[in-house]
């Protein structure tokens, strides 16, 4: 190989890439933060929800979150038992939970403030409603609603941890 052969090659990217869009999957979470754990002990304690805001892709995708109240999670419980394809269920659970926590996003220039999870009748509705704002396919958007719930709930449940454990809560 000559000089000029070596710098024709392309260089190879090592990752965990989704095959279908070419998102890394190995995108590492979040790390919880003291002040996300004072947040949520602060809500908690004036009986306000926890909400923390995401952003990527330097500020193309938002997505604002919000704990879900224990009315909402019954009402995700009772539309999930709606379901009869067991195959759908894991797909059905998070794009709800996804669409119930995420009370607003942005997407590019495109602003949505989500439907309340009370106004929505059945689960295949939910699942229209999900596919309508972040797609049906495997696509960057998709990914990064998983890393967005999978960070949201991370944090809450390390803030609960963190008040049960810590001597300085």
């Amino acid at each position: 190989m000559t000089e000029e052969t070596k710098q024709e090659q392309p260089q190879m990217v090592k990752g965990n890439f989704c095959p279908h869009c070419g998102y890394d999957i190995d995108t590492p979470s979040i790390e919880i933060t003291e002040d996300d754990k004072k947040e949520y002990f602060r809500r908690m304690m004036s009986g306000q929800l926890f909400e923390k805001e995401f952003v990527y892709m330097r500020g193309d995708v938002v997505f604002r979150m919000s704990e879900l109240n224990t009315h909402q999670t019954d009402r995700l419980v009772e539309l999930l038992r709606g379901v009869v394809d067991e195959q759908m269920i894991m797909a059905y659970a998070f794009r709800s939970k996804f669409m119930a926590c995420c009370h607003y996003m942005k997407i590019g220039t495109e602003e949505l403030i989500t439907e309340k999870l009370e106004e929505i009748g059945t689960m295949e509705q939910m699942s229209a409603l999900y596919d309508k704002t972040i797609g049906s396919k495997a696509t960057p958007i998709a990914h990064l609603a998983d890393d967005c719930l999978r960070d949201f709930t991370k944090i809450v449940d390390g803030a609960v941890q963190a008040m049960v454990t810590s001597k300085s809560f």
